[in-house]
Parts: structure tokens; sequence; C-alpha cells
């Protein structure tokens, strides 16, 4: 018996619910919190092959006009002001377009 036979197994019948000590809650929260980790998994590739993307295409993320970068005798100091504003931006339209789909 796969695991998928026995979920649905457990989820048609509140006796064997009951008998392995499942609420119907409680396999509620695990199916959404099945799914955010698959978001975020999602998220994180995206981000990722973004990363390299824009490495591979020698965009300027990183080496914008405004980052600053304090390069001493033995120390490197990098505060990347314009790029941290940018990608607030970004992200800010992309979460605003994810909350105006969910309504």
């Amino acid at each position: 018996m796969s695991a998928s036979e026995i979920r649905c197994s457990l989820a048609n019948s509140p006796r064997l619910m009951k008998i392995a000590g499942i609420s119907a809650a409680k396999m509620t929260v695990m199916a959404e919190l099945g799914k955010l980790l698959l978001i975020v998994g999602a998220i994180v590739v995206i981000i990722g092959a973004a990363l390299i993307f824009s490495a591979k295409m020698h965009l300027p993320v990183g080496r914008l006009p405004g980052d600053f970068v304090y390069r001493g005798k033995n120390t490197t100091f990098y505060f990347p002001l314009a790029t941290s504003i940018l990608l607030s931006i970004v992200l800010s339209f992309i979460l605003w377009l994810f909350s105006r789909g969910g309504r």
C-alpha cells in the first residue's frame, strides 16, 4: 500500500484517523504546510535561476551607482544601497501583484 493510498484511506475513514491519532484539522494543517514548502522551494529555485542568469548577462546588479565600496589597506567595506533600494521596489511590486491576485 502506497503512502497516497494510506492518506486517502485515512481521509475517507474517521475511524482510521482516530486509531492513527490524526485529526482532520492536523491533516489540513499538514497539507497547508506542504503547499507552503513547495511554494517557498519554487521561489528559491526562481531566485537562484535569476542570479545565475544575471551573472551570465553581466547585469550591473551590485555595481549600480549608489553602491558604496571602501577599499582600505587591509579591509574592504561594501554597502549596496542602490541595489537594496532597487530590490525592495521590485519585491514590493511582486508582492503587491500577488496580494491583488488573491482577492
